[in-house]
């Protein structure tokens, strides 16, 4: 059987910037997992200086889509009813047809389109089969985020925005539906998301690598006083920023009752509107690191108090890996298969977070170790890239027959 050959197409490019999103490092164990298999080829927006990835044989470059103004951009989403407001961009076009040039010069054996908005620059029957990699249930986490969070004062402008909010998950529930039925093949990356839908889409798991693979560290449990807390995360991205705004504005002030020198350090890709965050005493920005372990590696415990989101918690399964005790919401580890007690501990409210952080302080020397010892061996067996690349040929193999 002669080599197969892929097209990966994707808004993404793996190595840039630092530190990586959980987009990127998707995109990266999907680069190797194929790579393993035959020949890769990489549709993606171009990088300055443009650089072929480890694993690509050929870069194709796409043309940057830009945003327009808000107002034409509200606009061109009114008129079109079944486009998600993310989607309303210049430049989808021109990607269009840089890809389908592309597909007429080159015949591939397998396309992957990530994430599903990529599903649109390739022909309805390209001639080989199309696996598209949705990662989020976007429609999901759109309700997710109506929910939990309170949105602008007025009444009238929050009836706008949850009116806005409705109509958008349906878009994105109708789009990812329609791309998936128009593919061989549609993974999600959290589990809970997986499994056949009203329609008769079926969404099949498959989950995010551990991007590191070090031994986890044993040093955290010499000193008796774990008073330095973690969260790592990219602000840029709201479920992110939601967070961190809830861990020091209303979860911080009761920790500091058990204990005042409590430092809370930030940890991941920089935001405009981070500015708060420098002005609270006690809290620790650490932007856009180059390594994510050395910084990590100042943290006694990570503290998740997620309260919207989907795909998999990347972070959450580092920090467990590495031998770093979480405290985390339900929506923070939902879907990793983890066990209150047994691997984390697991607190949706902040009074319960709170008491959490309060019973790992008195069980730092005896149970703790333990705990974080079992929910680093369960991350590191159930999502090494060894096993979740097996996994990928799995799904992949019978595609090519």
């Amino acid at each position: 059987m002669p080599t197969p050959r892929f097209l990966v197409i994707s808004k993404a490019h793996p190595d840039e910037p630092q530190p990586q999103t959980g987009g990127q490092l998707r995109l990266g164990q999907t680069l190797r997992g194929l790579a393993s298999l035959g020949r890769v080829d990489l549709a993606t927006i171009a990088v300055d200086p443009l650089q072929t990835p480890e694993h690509v044989r050929q870069l194709v470059a796409l043309a940057e889509l830009k945003e327009p103004s808000s107002i034409r951009r509200t606009v061109q989403w009114l008129l079109k009813p079944d486009t998600p407001y993310r989607l309303v961009m210049d430049g989808w076009t021109s990607q269009r047809r840089t890809v389908n040039a592309h597909l007429r010069k080159v015949q591939y054996d397998l396309i992957w389109c990530s994430p599903a908005e990529n599903r649109w620059h390739v022909p309805h029957r390209p001639g080989c089969p199309v696996v598209v990699d949705l990662d989020d249930l976007e429609g999901r986490k759109t309700r997710l985020y109506r929910a939990s969070v309170g949105g602008p004062g007025g009444r009238v402008r929050l009836v706008a925005r949850n009116t806005f909010l409705d109509e958008n998950a349906r878009r994105w529930d109708r789009y990812q539906r329609r791309v998936s039925r128009e593919s061989a093949l549609s993974l999600v990356s959290g589990i809970d998301d997986a499994g056949p839908q009203p329609d008769g889409v079926v969404f099949t798991w498959w989950p995010n690598a551990l991007p590191r693979d070090d031994d986890p560290s044993r040093t955290r449990w010499s000193h008796p006083n774990p008073n330095r807390l973690g969260y790592v995360g990219a602000l840029p991205y709201p479920p992110n920023t939601d967070a961190v705004r809830r861990l020091v504005q209303d979860i911080l002030p009761g920790l500091r009752t058990i204990d005042p020198n409590i430092t809370v350090w930030i940890i991941g890709r920089a935001a405009a509107n981070q500015q708060f965050l420098h002005d609270i005493p006690g809290v620790v920005v650490r932007s856009d690191p180059p390594d994510m372990a050395p910084e990590i590696a100042n943290v006694d415990i990570l503290i998740a108090p997620i309260r919207f989101g989907g795909g998999t918690r990347i972070k959450i399964l580092e920090a467990l890996a590495d031998g770093l005790p979480v405290i985390s919401t339900v929506m923070g580890c939902e879907g990793l298969g983890l066990r209150h007690g047994e691997h984390l501990l697991i607190a949706d409210t902040d009074e319960g977070i709170i008491n959490a952080y309060r019973e790992m302080r008195a069980g730092w020397t005896t149970w703790v170790p333990k705990m974080a010892a079992r929910g680093s061996e369960f991350v590191r067996e159930r999502y090494a890239e060894t096993h979740v690349s097996r996994q990928l040929h799995n799904l992949v193999s019978p595609l090519l027959l």
